[in-house]
């Protein structure tokens, strides 16, 4: 019972992820706006559903705050770690859905995450935590067939921010967040290129951003 309501909640994060993806889809679409919910919208949603999480991750007695590091070993964050925890999962999540910004790159990262997580719960003994991987494995694959070129289907945000979901939420149920470092490192670097060019592009006159030989914006 317990892993059946640890798998529940992984569910919990992959489709409210989810909905909030298919609602900035949506809008998108059928609402024929190009930015799709606000940053405020989806910042609200996320932290609304991540509150959910983590309050279900200390119902069930899987909120800890120690944190198994490769060097240092076992390290208790104290209070420390619920911040962390609780940006980071909205970060993970997004972190995911920036990287579906090539045809089945995402997927074919989902899918190698998938098959580490499945190997890590079958050798720690989370049964629901195997169960799931391997499923979520099989659709990424399956997927990538069905969008062999040409491209059949787009997932959009919908399953990017899904497979973001489930991506965070099995290293949190299985209580070892540390992971995701491991699992999501593409991810990860994929957002960290992301802020640091939108950091660049802010940071710098938009004449440098303009080729050598190209005339200034008339006003």
């Amino acid at each position: 019972m317990p892993q059946l309501q640890a798998g529940m909640l992984v569910l919990f994060l992959a489709f409210g992820s989810g909905l909030i993806g298919f609602l900035d889809d949506f809008i998108k679409v059928v609402k024929h706006r190009n930015l799709g919910l606000t940053e405020a919208q989806k910042m609200i949603l996320q932290i609304a559903l991540t509150f959910g999480f983590m309050f279900g991750l200390h119902s069930l007695g899987l909120l800890t705050t120690q944190v198994q590091f490769p060097i240092f070993g076992l390290v208790d964050m104290g209070l420390l770690y619920y911040p962390i925890a609780f940006f980071g999962i909205i970060f993970l999540v997004n972190a995911v859905n920036l990287t579906d910004g090539l045809d089945g790159l995402c997927t074919g990262v989902t899918f190698v995450s998938m098959i580490g997580y499945l190997l890590a719960g079958s050798l720690l003994g989370f049964v629901h935590v195997s169960l799931i991987a391997a499923a979520t494995a099989g659709a990424c694959a399956g997927f990538l067939v069905w969008n062999f070129y040409p491209a059949k289907v787009f997932m959009g945000d919908t399953g990017s921010m899904f497979f973001g979901g489930i991506v965070t939420a099995l290293a949190f149920v299985m209580q070892r967040p540390e992971l995701v470092l491991f699992f999501g490192i593409v991810y990860i670097w994929d957002a960290m290129t992301v802020v640091i060019q939108r950091t660049y592009f802010k940071a710098t006159p938009r004449q440098a951003h303009l080729p050598h030989d190209a005339d200034p914006p008339r006003l």
